[in-house]
């Protein structure tokens, strides 16, 4: 009998690490059903601010969808293992949901901060807010001169609109909402929205008590800031925390 006609060997795909790691991994699948119905009493206790409520869908999520993910972990570990990748870098493919809900997320989230700090930082201290009013009253006056689009059924002003004031292009607003009495720019719209908000004069005399959970720049200008107006969250010891983003060469600010 030659080499040629001895039957070859199949060879393994599942080594003793893939499968304890499936065994381990699959315990999970196992506790599932009273994992999946305890993540529901996650959201129990009062959430304290917006990272905290993202900490608890992120974890919430990940048992949720925990078979799924394990069987697409399986999936591409058969995967790599047949198309002759190492069995040591097969193994990693079972950090797949720390990296999808963990890693992934927590990046995402940390990026975003980034993005929203500057963004405070540029309209609390690198701002001339007397300017801005003004630019936004004009933008009030004018807005059905400027091009506009819609999204969701509201109507927007497009901020890429070579008419709009300078004073509100160097913000970068997402988007530029206008009425009547007021004019809404986005700035972000992530995890942490923030938005200005000028009012006209008129509205400003015909509405001397304020708005709560805002904070006034100078008379006509406000500053909404979800983490400031977010349930549980400390007014005081946020402000205090905007304070601190403040640069050195920057004056104190008189909010």
């Amino acid at each position: 009998m030659t080499n040629a006609s001895l039957p070859t060997e199949k060879p393994h795909i599942w080594r003793w690490e893939g499968r304890s790691l499936a065994i381990l991994f699959g315990i999970g699948v196992v506790l599932w059903p009273f994992l999946a119905f305890g993540a529901i009493f996650m959201f129990d206790s009062p959430i304290q601010n917006r990272s905290d409520e993202l900490n608890r869908y992120t974890v919430a999520y990940f048992i949720w969808f925990y078979p799924v993910t394990y069987a697409a972990t399986c999936l591409l570990y058969y995967i790599l293992r047949r198309c002759g990748v190492w069995r040591l870098i097969s193994c990693f493919v079972w950090g797949l949901p720390v990296v999808v809900y963990f890693i992934l997320p927590a990046f995402a989230g940390w990026q975003d901060v980034e993005q929203s700090n500057s963004k405070r930082v540029q309209l609390l201290y690198r701002t001339d807010h007397v300017a801005l009013l003004a630019a936004c009253r004009e933008v009030m006056t004018n807005r059905n001169s400027f091009t506009h689009w819609e999204r969701n059924g509201w109507e927007f002003i497009d901020p890429k609109d070579q008419r709009v004031p300078k004073a509100i292009v160097v913000l970068q607003p997402r988007s530029i909402a206008a009425d009547n009495d007021s004019v809404s720019l986005g700035l972000h719209g992530e995890i942490d929205r923030l938005v200005v908000v000028a009012y006209s004069e008129q509205f400003v005399n015909s509405h001397t008590n304020g708005f709560s959970g805002d904070l006034q720049l100078i008379p006509g200008l406000w500053f909404s800031d979800e983490e400031l107006t977010y349930q549980d969250t400390d007014r005081t010891n946020y402000i205090n925390k905007l304070k601190t983003m403040k640069p050195s060469d920057a004056p104190i600010p008189k909010w």
